[in-house]
């Protein structure tokens, strides 16, 4: 059927695209953090849990500026912590 066609008969042909499942969280696995001196690139395994209850690995891949923001933040947040619960 053409478009016109499908416009005298009244027939809207929808389609849509596949969507991916939404992503719920991404978790650290228990492996360490690489550090690649050729690439200056920094890999962690982390698996992506998605709200369909299925879960993939991955790695997430940080460039050193992204490894630098990454590890200040943390640092706030173990200080914060350790303030909370009287460490500090």
């Amino acid at each position: 059927m053409t478009q016109s066609t499908e416009a005298a008969c009244g027939v809207l042909a929808v389609t849509s695209a596949p969507t991916a499942p939404s992503v719920s969280e991404v978790v650290p696995q228990l492996q360490d953090l690489a550090y690649d001196p050729r690439t200056a690139l920094a890999a962690l395994p982390v698996e992506v849990r998605f709200r369909d209850g299925t879960a993939a690995e991955a790695v997430m891949v940080m460039d050193p500026g992204q490894l630098e923001r990454a590890h200040a933040q943390i640092g706030r947040v173990l200080d914060a912590r350790a303030k909370s619960l009287g460490l500090a």
